[in-house]
């Protein structure tokens, strides 16, 4: 799920998305509930994603993937409960076979997705990062080659190749990267969210972070990765100069600089194909165009200059 889908606010979705028989699974999944009635679904690309509640008054949030590789999934739950033994507020997860499908099963967290960035709320995140450092497990020797295949032929490129002249000068940068050597150095000794900004945190009071959320593309890599998303995301989120700079202070002392710079083109490549691909989103596929040219000359440079004017 990338920057701008409102899976957890939004209030509506097709109630095809997660079969009716999803109770009997919860049931099966997590003992002494007392039966489940399905609350809420919501709207996004975030896989079927369903509010539960139990005649005990637990709350959950589901998310369906069909046909899915049960294996893959239950490493994803042992990387969050990972992250969570760690101090980053990620949810109790339960992973469930349904049939050939699979659930994952969330512990329902407080707060307001996508709050207002202060300058605690961004400390807090800049805190929880850093909890990600040395949680790699045995998948970080694929991060390279993972890494490469998103710069050099990723699903994400056709958007860009077909929607501007400026959106293909985008992906060309972004591919000369991808070929680069410096690429097949990439270290992965963390864990990462990967899709780490502002519509998957909350916060019950605006000064901290009470749950992270979407929690589907965690792995072993570089937690520079999950700063980058930040830095790029915040530069929308707020025109306070000083709260984007503590955040790209944050980024441009992570890692080595030539692996800021990579990972900085794969936020650029997959946030501008998810604005061409939802257009009504802000700041706007030309908009995110160009704060992505700004972006990658920031990270070149090393250095913090103020966004370009809208």
């Amino acid at each position: 799920m990338e920057l701008g889908d409102q899976a957890i606010r939004g209030a509506t979705g097709d109630n095809r998305r997660v079969p009716n028989d999803v109770a009997a699974t919860l049931d099966e999944a997590l003992s002494g509930s007392g039966g489940w009635t399905r609350k809420q679904v919501f709207g996004g690309s975030s896989q079927g994603a369903e509010l539960w509640a139990s005649a005990s008054g637990q709350l959950v949030i589901v998310k369906h993937h069909p046909k899915a590789p049960l294996d893959v999934f239950e490493a994803i739950g042992r990387r969050i409960q990972v992250m969570r033994d760690a101090g980053v507020p990620a949810p109790a997860t339960t992973v469930a076979a349904h049939g050939a499908d699979v659930l994952l099963i969330h512990d329902y967290l407080p707060g307001r997705a996508d709050p207002v960035l202060t300058s605690s709320l961004i400390d807090d995140l800049i805190d929880i990062v850093e909890r990600e450092a040395g949680l790699a497990d045995d998948s970080a020797e694929h991060w390279p080659d993972f890494i490469k295949t998103n710069l050099t032929v990723g699903h994400r490129h056709g958007s860009l190749q077909k929607f501007s002249a400026a959106s293909r000068a985008v992906l060309r940068r972004v591919r000369q990267v991808g070929r680069d050597s410096s690429v097949g150095q990439l270290r992965a000794p963390d864990l990462v969210h990967y899709d780490l900004h502002t519509v998957n945190v909350l916060s019950d009071d605006g000064r901290r972070v009470s749950g992270i959320i979407d929690w589907d593309g965690v792995r072993a890599g570089d937690r520079s990765l999950d700063l980058a998303n930040l830095a790029f995301t915040s530069t929308w989120k707020t025109s306070n100069n000083a709260l984007r700079e503590q955040i790209w202070n944050a980024f441009l002392s992570s890692s080595t600089h030539d692996s800021r710079v990579v990972y900085m083109h794969l936020v650029a490549l997959r946030q501008v194909d998810w604005v061409i691909r939802h257009t009504a989103l802000a700041p706007g596929p030309a908009r995110t165009i160009e704060l992505a040219s700004w972006a990658l000359i920031n990270t070149e440079k090393g250095t913090f200059s103020p966004a370009p004017r809208s």
